[in-house]
């Protein structure tokens, strides 16, 4: 039981963080307590070192923003928010490159979404 109220703590930080951005509250909830959001948040915040980052709010809605740009369950327009917020987030990122370095993990699967997005526009032009 413990755990479960720990995670819906993260997963309201996680909103929080996203809610920032994008004032969606709809969205937001769509976003981050899809089945898979909650996996990648409670994987995230499993590691005690990242959990313990004042950045790790940012860098799981990153993770998140790019999954949802890959799934199919999520509506077109939604996908889209997505990918916008997850550029502007990739190019805060890419502005400080030693941050960008700590972070290439995140930051690859992020470019790989976002590659994704825009091909899957190209291929119907």
């Amino acid at each position: 039981m413990f755990n479960s109220i720990v995670l819906r703590f993260r997963i309201a930080k996680v909103q929080a963080e996203l809610k920032a951005q994008h004032n969606d509250q709809r969205f937001v909830n769509e976003i981050c307590q899809d089945y898979n959001s909650v996996n990648i948040i409670d994987f995230y915040f499993q590691d005690s070192l990242f959990r313990k980052r004042k950045d790790a709010g940012f860098l799981v809605v990153c993770a998140i923003l790019a999954k949802a740009i890959c799934l199919k369950n999520i509506d077109d327009p939604n996908r889209e928010i997505c990918y916008l917020l997850l550029r502007d987030r990739v190019d805060r990122i890419n502005s400080d490159s030693q941050y960008a370095s700590q972070n290439s993990d995140i930051l690859s699967d992020c470019n790989l979404a976002l590659k994704a997005w825009r091909s899957s526009f190209t291929e119907w032009a």
